[in-house]
């Protein structure tokens, strides 16, 4: 007498215990980057000189604040002719000058009276670090088109929130969630 189960039983019992030994999915954080903007800088190299940078800037948005203020990482790119430029003004090597600059913990504020499907972002003057020395940015705008994702959804919410006067402790909670992949997207 054959005891050996059915192999199409052995089958199903491992088909269906499978995916409960399976490992959960990570989630996949969403970002609310703006677009890039090109904008000048200037280092000033002594008491006389200064040099003009250009170079295209975007920001990430990691948190918002209760004061309505943005949190988040300002990306500086140069191209490689502004580069040189840096390095040979500061008798640096290129490999000195990086290619990106990143300005973590930037602080922006939604420009006044901003609406979707593009909201604008204020930034104040700053300095950023380039190979050793200070890189001055004057004030600017940088712009974020509404799209199908939820971090810029619940932004546009926000923005008409503040422009109507209306209560907006809600909209940062989530928006803080999903920026750091706490909430279901």
């Amino acid at each position: 007498m054959n005891t050996k189960p059915p192999l199409i039983l052995i089958s199903i019992f491992c088909f269906l215990l499978v995916p409960s030994f399976a490992q959960e999915k990570p989630k996949k954080c969403q970002l609310a980057t703006t677009d890039s903007k090109k904008l000048i800088g200037t280092i000033k190299l002594n008491e006389q000189e200064t040099i003009e940078i250009i170079g295209k800037a975007t920001y990430t948005v990691t948190a918002l604040n209760s004061d309505e203020s943005l949190v988040g990482t300002l990306f500086f790119a140069l191209a490689d002719a502004e580069r040189q430029k840096i390095a040979q003004a500061m008798n640096k090597e290129l490999s000195d000058v990086p290619i990106i600059i990143r300005e973590h913990e930037a602080i922006g504020q939604f420009h006044k009276l901003t609406e979707c499907p593009r909201l604008q972002f204020d930034f104040p003057a700053m300095d950023l670090e380039i190979a050793g020395a200070k890189m001055q940015l004057k004030p600017f705008i940088l712009n974020l088109k509404k799209d199908d994702d939820l971090p810029t959804f619940v932004l546009c919410k926000r923005a008409w929130r503040i422009a109507s006067g209306l209560d907006r402790r809600a909209d940062g909670r989530r928006l803080n969630r999903i920026l750091n992949c706490t909430e279901e997207n």
